[in-house]
Order: C-alpha cells, then sequence, then structure tokens
C-alpha cells in the first residue's frame, strides 16, 4: 500500500509531467499527416502541445480542434484540413505568414490571430479575440461574432473576398473588402476601399477622406452613416422601420446614387454633396447646407430638388449642376451586360471576359472621366495594362464594332 508521503510524491511527478506537455515546442520536420507523431520533432499528438510552430505542407482528413498557447504556420508552411478548423476557447495567439485552407474556420483566441498569408474557406466565424488580416481572405460567408462595448475590431489591411458578410463585430478596413451581400454592425475605413453588392448598416458607419465605399444594388442606413470620401450606389435609403437614421456628408465628400429616399425618421446634413441619377424621394429631414442634384429632374428645379418631397428642409441647398455630378450621377443601362474582371484588385493588369467581339475599351474613374482607353479588335477576353494609374476604382466600359457601349464592369479595383 501506498504511504501518504509517497502519493504526494506521485502526484507532483504528474503535475510536472503534465505542465511540461502542455509547454512544449513544437516543430514540423515534414511535408505529411498532421497526426503522424514522426512529422513533428516532439514525436507525440501536436494537438498536445502548448507552441506549434508549421514549416511544411500539412494535411489532416478530418476536422481539428485546437487549444494551444500559440500556433504559427511559417511562409513556407501551410495546413491543409479536409473538415472544420476550431481554435478553442482556450488558444493563446496565432500568426498565419503561410496558408490555412479548411471548409469551415472558427476563431477563438485570448490574444490576436494576425494572418500574413492566404486563408481559404467556404465559411469563417470570428468569434473572440484581435483579428488582422495582412494576407489574402476567401470565403463564401464570413461571420462576426455579435459586438459588445470592449470587443476587440476585425482589422484589414490586406484583401478580403466573401460571398455573405454579417458581422457583429468593429469592421476596420484599410485595404480591399470585396462582398456580394453585407450586413454590419459597424463598418470604419480611413483610406480602404469596399465594394459590395447590397449593403445594410445597423448602427454606425465613418468613411474617411481617402476611402471608398460603392454599392451595386442598394445601401440602407439604420442609424449612422458619417463620410468624408466617396460613396456610390444603386439605391440610397435613409431610414428604417423604427428608430432615426442619420447620414453625414462632410467637406468634400460625395454620395452619388441612381435612386434616394431619405425615409420619415431619416436626417441629412450636409457641407457636402448628393448627386442622383434616378427617383429621389424626401419624407424626412435635409439639413443645410448641403450640394444637391438631381439630374433627372426637369427644370426649372426647385429646393430640395427632389422628385418628391414630403418631408422638411433648411436652406441654403445648393443645386450642383453642371458639375461633377452630371458626369457621376449618369444612370447604368441596366440592358448592358455586367462583365467579369480578374483579378481584383489588380496590380499590373487585368483581364476583362468580353460578352462579344469588341473594337475598344474605356476606362473611366470615380468621378466618370475617361482615363485610359485600348485599341482592339479583342474577341473573347482583352487585357489591360495598369500603367501609371493611380490606385482606386474604375470603371471598364467595352466599345463594340458601332461605337455603343456592349457591356460594363461597375467596378474595378486597382491595387496600390
Amino acid at each position: 500500500m501506498l504511504s501518504i508521503r509517497n502519493s504526494v510524491v506521485i502526484m507532483v511527478l504528474m503535475v510536472v509531467l503534465i505542465d511540461d506537455t502542455a509547454g512544449a515546442v513544437c516543430h514540423t520536420v515534414q511535408s505529411g499527416a498532421w497526426n503522424v507523431p514522426a512529422n513533428w520533432d516532439c514525436g507525440c499528438d501536436p494537438a498536445s502541445c502548448d507552441t506549434l510552430v508549421i514549416a511544411h505542407h500539412m494535411t489532416a482528413t478530418v476536422g481539428m480542434a485546437l487549444s494551444v498557447g500559440y500556433l504559427e504556420i511559417q511562409v513556407n508552411g501551410s495546413l491543409d484540413v479536409a473538415e472544420e478548423f476550431r481554435m478553442l476557447l482556450g488558444c493563446g495567439r496565432a500568426l498565419f505568414q503561410g496558408n490555412l485552407t479548411a471548409r469551415t474556420i472558427e476563431i477563438n483566441a485570448q490574444d490576436s490571430v494576425v494572418s500574413y498569408g492566404t486563408m481559404l474557406c467556404d465559411s469563417i466565424w470570428i468569434r473572440q479575440g484581435r483579428y488582422v488580416n495582412r494576407g489574402e481572405l476567401d470565403a463564401t460567408e464570413f461571420f462576426g461574432a455579435v459586438g459588445f462595448p470592449g470587443m476587440q475590431p476585425l482589422y484589414n489591411v490586406g484583401l478580403v473576398r466573401t460571398g455573405l458578410c454579417v458581422s457583429g463585430h468593429i469592421i476596420v478596413n484599410e485595404g480591399h473588402w470585396i462582398s456580394s451581400r453585407a450586413s454590419l454592425n459597424w463598418y470604419y475605413s480611413e483610406g480602404g476601399d469596399a465594394l459590395f453588392d447590397d449593403f445594410l448598416l445597423h448602427v454606425s458607419s465613418e468613411i474617411g477622406q481617402a476611402a471608398s465605399l460603392v454599392v451595386s444594388d442598394t445601401i440602407r442606413v439604420q442609424q449612422y452613416l458619417d463620410s468624408h470620401g466617396f460613396i456610390q450606389c444603386g439605391t440610397f435609403v435613409n431610414g428604417a422601420v423604427i428608430g432615426t437614421a442619420q447620414t453625414r456628408l462632410y467637406v468634400g465628400s460625395e454620395l452619388v446614387c441612381g435612386d434616394f429616399i431619405n425615409q420619415s425618421n431619416g436626417f441629412l446634413y450636409g457641407p457636402g454633396s448628393l448627386c442622383i441619377s434616378g427617383h429621389s424621394e424626401n419624407h424626412g429631414v435635409i439639413s443645410a447646407p448641403i450640394s444637391i442634384c438631381d439630374i433627372s429632374l426637369e427644370s426649372p428645379p426647385q429646393p430640395p430638388y427632389m422628385d418628391v418631397n414630403t418631408g422638411g428642409f433648411l436652406q441654403p441647398i445648393y443645386y450642383c449642376t453642371p458639375g461633377s455630378c452630371a458626369t457621376v450621377g449618369v444612370a447604368e443601362d441596366e440592358a448592358l451586360v455586367q462583365m467579369r474582371v480578374r483579378p481584383v484588385p489588380a496590380e499590373d493588369w487585368v483581364v476583362v471576359d468580353l460578352p462579344a467581339p469588341a473594337s475598344s475599351l474605356v476606362l473611366r474613374d470615380g468621378l466618370g472621366c475617361l482615363v485610359y482607353k485600348q485599341h482592339g479588335p479583342f474577341t473573347h477576353e482583352a487585357r489591360l495594362s495598369r500603367g501609371d494609374l493611380p490606385a482606386g476604382w474604375y470603371a471598364v466600359e467595352v466599345i463594340g464594332g458601332a461605337g455603343a457601349i456592349i457591356g460594363r464592369a461597375r467596378v474595378l479595383s486597382l491595387a496600390p
């Protein structure tokens, strides 16, 4: 029978052994299966170690759930998981310089997860921790946790491509963000650019002077939108069923849209510019000073320069034609083919998939000004060189043999 003293000694030894395993640093020594001990210098199950460093190509045929203090994928390393990749609540921090691929990626971190490499997945869930993307994230679905005061923002200074994007986190975008549908609580950008098909803003957003937000369909503001930069969309709706919506256009900012609706609970403030090419309605309040032009109005237009006005407005409201709004706000022909452009963002060149043979291609900047023209003929696709064009958003137009526009790529982003 063991004495109490011997039992205590054994227990102490067990604790020491457990702590030693938990604090171990484990490196890959060769490419291969994740769960094969021979592929790691620790010679054990890597999930039992505290620090994991991947310098080779590792694969997992099943899902994995990690609770490690530190995970690093080095530049030449990669992790390819056939099912889900989960960082559990006990995880400390992670650094991804190589590539991570999985069906589902779930991030829970007590500290931070920083990615310089490429993350590819069907869906990604950011539940806890500070997430910074400095590389490329490509996901069909992006989900951020429900936000609360004190929660770490999600930072992007690289490239994010998603289909559906739903987030309660604060998103800070200083790179490129492309999503088909975005439903966000908080979105901030000082110098980044975003391209959405549809954008629902629940709480608050601020667009900096060097930033741009382009939405091919509809922007819906439920509470606050402050813009110092450039916003373009098909339809802009200020106001929701409940609450109060406030959109502020600061000095030098432009909101360019096809249709504009200021709901009865909507407030629009200047002194920036609102440029409209389609139908416009004001049922709320427009506060002066502000510049508004609706190029579809019959002349002479009267303040507040809306097709329908049942709301209130304060003077002065300036009618800003024939300024830049006359070109920026020109509505697109819905019958035109919306072409595929790749890659996005483009660095040195871009390929445009053509709907039909073309005689030339035209590149226009955010103000609608011609900045580049390339003559054909072209058949199935055309390759455009960036040349010395500055970074920003551009529209590509395809000119047919008869001189008419036959296709358009609504926005093209050129990386710096």
